[in-house]
């Protein structure tokens, strides 16, 4: 019998990893913090930046550690066409990766650079925040037999690296104002707590002494509230916003857009 791809204990740390991400207070902590989530997929090189789905004013790359030059033409002639881009584009998911639609196959700009630059493997992660303003994150030659792993970890800490990223990158536009937090009701504040403590919806039920209808009720009420559509971008964005982590602090933001390598993306 195989062994699962993640262990209680890894997920113990990935929730230790989403905490740190909470943690983080200035755009020099980004590397420490890329360097853990390499502790569950190792891998040589890594990126993390933003895009507006609304707006044409380019990509923004916030942390890499690819080579400058493949960075650069990258993000400016193939982001476009990455597949986790695309379904941003063309769906509504919130969390969107390179491995979810076969038929988005890598075109010819994206192969060559990879063959040009010696990247053998790699995944890639878009993550939609409100209004249009999306993260995009990539990782690069890990071995190839850790490509689901490494899938499975990114869809549990890539809610919370987008929202540690919006906030300390000073991208306001992105983040709630206290005024425009959503309200939780005890009985949905109760039902994330045990979504936090890794409980499925019928111990849920058990627990609270409700029906399973009831606990989805509550689930799809939250959903809505978080502008999320899957359990873990709803914990990240929860655990974020109860701790009001997602309010802007623009006096004591340390690093601003200004500060960032901005590409102008051109779609092919």
């Amino acid at each position: 019998m195989s062994s699962p791809l993640l262990s209680h204990r890894d997920y113990s740390s990935l929730a230790e990893t989403a905490y740190l991400a909470r943690t983080i207070d200035h755009h020099e902590q980004l590397p420490e913090l890329m360097k853990v989530v390499g502790s569950f997929v190792p891998y040589e090189y890594s990126v993390v930046g933003h895009f507006s789905l609304n707006q044409h004013d380019g990509a923004a790359v916030g942390h890499s550690t690819y080579k400058p030059d493949f960075c650069h033409m990258y993000m400016s002639q193939a982001l476009a066409v990455d597949p986790s881009v695309q379904l941003l584009h063309s769906t509504r998911l919130g969390l969107t990766s390179s491995l979810d639609d076969p038929r988005l196959l890598e075109t010819n700009i994206i192969k060559n650079l990879k063959d040009d630059y010696g990247i053998k493997t790699c995944f890639s992660l878009g993550v939609r925040g409100i209004r249009g303003a999306c993260t995009y994150l990539a990782f690069s030659n890990f071995r190839p037999g850790e490509l689901t792993r490494m899938k499975m970890v990114m869809a549990i800490l890539g809610p919370h690296l987008h929202l540690c990223y919006m906030r300390i990158s000073a991208k306001h536009e992105e983040l709630e104002t206290p005024g425009e937090l959503p309200v939780f009701t005890a009985r949905e504040h109760e039902t994330m707590k045990w979504v936090e403590e890794g409980k499925t919806n019928w111990e849920i039920s058990v627990i609270m002494q409700v029906s399973l209808n009831t606990v989805k009720f509550h689930l799809k009420n939250i959903f809505q509230k978080l502008n999320v559509d899957n359990r873990c971008s709803a914990l990240a964005r929860w655990q974020w916003t109860v701790n009001h982590l997602l309010i802007s602090h623009p006096a004591t933001d340390h690093f601003s857009t200004t500060q960032e390598k901005r590409i102008h993306l051109t779609p092919p």
